[in-house]
């Protein structure tokens, strides 16, 4: 059990592309995320809220091959958590840059 979370995304057609010698629809994303986390291990527990913010990114669909090839997305989470272990309590501000890249490979690498 971690918690909750919350997302949204939107897709906006661009328009026509290209990946490589593909033929592809650039398609926009973008969205809102939330995380409301609440992990006990018994002897610790994390708690607390991360928001995802500028979440934004592109999606390129072959619609010839009816999947997508390739995905970059990138995002800001921050929020306030709450650590306790050993019986100490321990806040957290915790702010990340996010950034991720998925791409269809052709074939397995060897």
């Amino acid at each position: 059990k971690l918690g909750k979370i919350k997302a949204k995304t939107i897709y906006k057609y661009e328009g026509p592309d290209q990946v490589g010698n593909r033929q592809t629809a650039r398609i926009a994303l973008s969205g809102e995320l939330s995380l409301e986390l609440n992990i006990d291990l018994g002897v610790s527990k994390v708690s607390g809220t991360l928001t995802a913010s500028n979440l934004k990114g592109t999606a390129q669909f072959d619609p010839a091959a009816g999947r997508v090839v390739s995905i970059k997305r990138d995002a800001t989470l921050s929020g306030m958590l709450t650590v306790d272990v050993g019986g100490m309590t321990i806040p957290v501000d915790n702010q990340q840059e996010q950034s991720a890249t998925y791409e269809l490979l052709e074939r397995l690498p060897e």
